[in-house]
């Protein structure tokens, strides 16, 4: 009799497994294992069926793993890639200067603001006059701020570097 035809009882599937008669009896009534008579399984059939099991069980291997890892990394990069593309992201370099930049802008304008006020409000004496100055000053200051923000939107959005100033500036 060949290997092929050998048929084995559910104690020697188990036994050769190191699994349970009972674990052996489930996975025939989930049709894992397929019984070619009562209590009894073609060997072959059932070593291949036992290896797709524990191969299952046991999840991928090393190498699969690592495949799968450097798939997602690459699709990762695509996805960032096409976002830089499409102006949604930006280097973190360019970042950091256009803000710098923004900073720096929004602190030499408040700084300015007490040699401006003082020049206007010098002999000012009403308070409504004196508060709708400086209100005035804070609003220019955040004004130009803002305007400095949608410029370096823009630039993103156009795929120009945004730590490089508009040429009419």
């Amino acid at each position: 009799m060949s290997l092929q035809d050998q048929e084995v009882t559910a104690d020697d599937l188990a036994g050769l497994f190191r699994v349970s008669r009972r674990r052996i009896e489930q996975l025939a009534q989930q049709g894992t294992l397929t019984r070619v008579a009562r209590g009894r399984y073609r060997l072959q059939d059932a070593v291949h069926a036992m290896l797709d099991e524990l191969a299952e069980r046991e999840g991928p291997s090393e190498l699969q793993a690592e495949r799968l890892r450097k798939l997602r990394a690459e699709a990762t990069m695509a996805e960032l890639e096409l976002a830089r593309q499409r102006g949604l992201v930006a280097p973190i370099a360019e970042f950091e200067a256009s803000q710098f930049r923004f900073t720096e802008m929004v602190k030499q304008n408040m700084l300015q603001l007490p040699h401006r006020l003082t020049i206007r409000l010098l002999n000012e004496s009403d308070e409504t006059r004196f508060k709708e100055a400086v209100r005035g000053e804070v609003i220019t200051v955040l004004t130009n701020a803002s305007t400095e923000i949608k410029r370096v939107i823009q630039q993103m959005r156009d795929g120009r570097p945004i730590n490089e100033p508009d040429q009419n500036e």
